[in-house]
């Protein structure tokens, strides 16, 4: 629905939404001053919805929609956590596991950045000379020492302690300790989240991976995917088949085209059934060896372990039954260009069979 959908109890919700969101702001301010909020809650069997705008003590400034019943037997809303079980609400926080080690690779930089700032500048040290006073300066009987291009300075020492100058300059022998820091924390940054640390450089050199190859790369950000789709997948179910019913409900086949309103049978979707209305497929994002996943479905398709249309879809080929179709019709108009029927044998086994060449 547009918002973030907060939990306050299985039977209530809270949806918040900023229609005019706020570089840098929280999304359910509209304002400095002003929240959005509606609010849903079973009451007798039916869900009710009040809707307003509130002052940042959640103090009532505006009512929008009052309490309404919307002749629904559940609250449109669904819970989605991050690593939480079945029965929970809440789910694990990303930003708690991550905030202590990005808050280190912050400081890091930061120091790093300092010391080239101040490694920039040499320090000069002159040992075993005796230096111009301010009082010697100022009466003009001595020169200050000059830090310029092409300066020159006298300076005046013994026998035994001739005088001399240099400059100390940083050395950053840090520089591969702080590179292996920085490393380890961004590797345990990516392994606590389940996400692979692949780059561009990491793979180069590697050849063409197979797509067993690719699968163990990404192998961490698959099997997490997994486990979020056991509870993601139903409440999936449950959202999908609450907005087919709600279709029906309101009456909303102005905005959507009729054809897949009839198809969808919305008059026949029961409050009681939604759970098992739409399939949920997990789809991977994840790069495949083209060459590889093209040899095997056609391999798949020859012994008749997978049909056409089967090895289409999985090729990611959109509308099989189409590209299909425009297959067989340039078949056969090369077929007739060529003077002959595709697949078709010779009934006379000889003769001239209407097809030779002249």
């Amino acid at each position: 629905m547009g918002g973030d959908c907060t939990i306050s109890a299985v039977s209530s919700a809270i949806l918040s939404f900023n229609p005019r969101p706020r570089v840098g702001g929280d999304v359910a301010f509209v304002d400095d001053q002003t929240i959005w909020k509606q609010t849903y809650w079973m009451e007798n069997g039916s869900c009710w919805m009040e809707e307003a705008t509130y002052d940042t003590q959640l103090k009532m400034k505006e009512q929008l929609v009052a309490p309404t019943d919307l002749g629904l037997a559940f609250i449109p809303c669904e819970i989605f956590t991050r690593g939480g079980l079945t029965g929970e609400t809440e789910g694990r926080s990303l930003v708690e596991v991550l905030a202590g080690l990005n808050d280190e690779i912050n400081r890091k930089i930061s120091d790093n950045a300092d010391s080239l700032r101040f490694g920039m500048f040499a320090i000069k040290v002159v040992t075993n000379a005796a230096l111009p006073t301010p009082e010697e300066i100022k009466a003009g009987t001595a020169q200050p020492l000059q830090i310029a291009p092409n300066a020159l300075w006298s300076l005046t020492g013994d026998s035994d302690n001739p005088a001399d100058a240099k400059t100390l300059e940083h050395q950053f022998q840090y520089r591969e300790a702080l590179k292996e820091h920085l490393e380890t924390l961004i590797t345990l940054m990516h392994r606590l989240v389940d996400v692979p640390n692949i780059s561009p450089e990491q793979v180069k050199g590697l050849g063409q991976l197979s797509g067993f190859a690719i699968k163990l790369l990404y192998g961490a950000i698959i099997s997490s995917t997994n486990r979020s789709m056991i509870t993601w997948r139903p409440r999936l179910q449950r959202l999908f088949g609450k907005a087919l019913y709600m279709l029906n409900k309101y009456d909303t086949r102005a905005h959507y085209d009729m054809a897949l309103i009839n198809a969808a049978a919305l008059n026949e979707i029961a409050a009681g059934d939604l759970d098992e209305l739409v399939e949920v497929k997990t789809s991977m994002p994840i790069p495949e060896n083209e060459a590889e996943l093209v040899e095997r479905e056609t391999k798949k398709v020859a012994v008749m372990l997978e049909s056409l249309k089967g090895a289409m879809d999985t090729l990611g080929v959109e509308n099989p039954e189409a590209k299909l179709a425009e297959i067989l019709a340039e078949k056969a108009t090369i077929s007739e260009a060529l003077g002959g029927v595709p697949d078709e044998p010779d009934a006379g086994g000889g003769g001239d069979g209407g097809g030779g060449n002249e």
